[in-house]
């Protein structure tokens, strides 16, 4: 089973590179709460960014977590302001947005890392913390039926954080309630 895990709250600071971005106290409370949403022994990990290598940090304090920029968010020139979300939702839906990372280009850099760390969790759970946009993209390319409102609708769904439990061999993709 795959576990995708939406980092927490970050510290929105319009001088720093999102990418940069840590999570706020309240996002680290809340990352701290999705034990009981996650699997006891996991392999664990995370983009580069530290708002998702925090999350899981705090949801499993003391584990280890591997690091992998292909989970990374989408690579983009994005300014930070009030747009943002309809930006994205355009974004996830297909349409192409200038200087922004192709969509196909996602999907093929996290599906290998997904290949990748299947092998090395040796049968656990791989729990995978990552980005809104990245883990919509990939679903939609691997388990489009199972976004049935859609990848707008879904990525304007998800929490910050939350967790879908993911099962290729069923296609289905199921929200981890806590």
């Amino acid at each position: 089973m795959i576990y995708l895990v939406r980092h927490a709250q970050p510290m929105v600071r319009r001088k720093v590179a999102p990418d940069r971005w840590q999570l706020t106290a309240d996002g680290r409370s809340a990352a701290a709460r999705l034990a009981g949403r996650l699997p006891w022994d996991p392999y664990l990990v995370a983009s580069g960014e530290p708002k998702a290598i925090q999350t899981l940090q705090c949801a499993y304090p003391g584990r280890a977590v591997d690091v992998d920029p292909r989970f990374g968010e989408v690579r983009r020139a994005e300014p930070v302001d009030d747009g943002y979300a309809e930006r994205r939702r355009r974004y996830v839906s297909g349409l192409l947005l200038p200087g922004w990372e192709l969509a196909s280009a996602v999907a093929a850099r996290f599906a290998a890392a997904v290949t990748d760390h299947l092998g090395r969790a040796d049968g656990r759970p791989l729990v995978i913390g990552t980005h809104g946009m990245a883990l919509t993209v990939w679903l939609a390319a691997l388990l489009p039926a199972a976004l049935t409102a859609g990848p707008a609708e879904f990525w304007a769904a998800l929490a910050l954080p939350d967790v879908l439990a993911v099962d290729p061999s069923t296609a289905t993709v199921v929200r981890q309630e806590g």
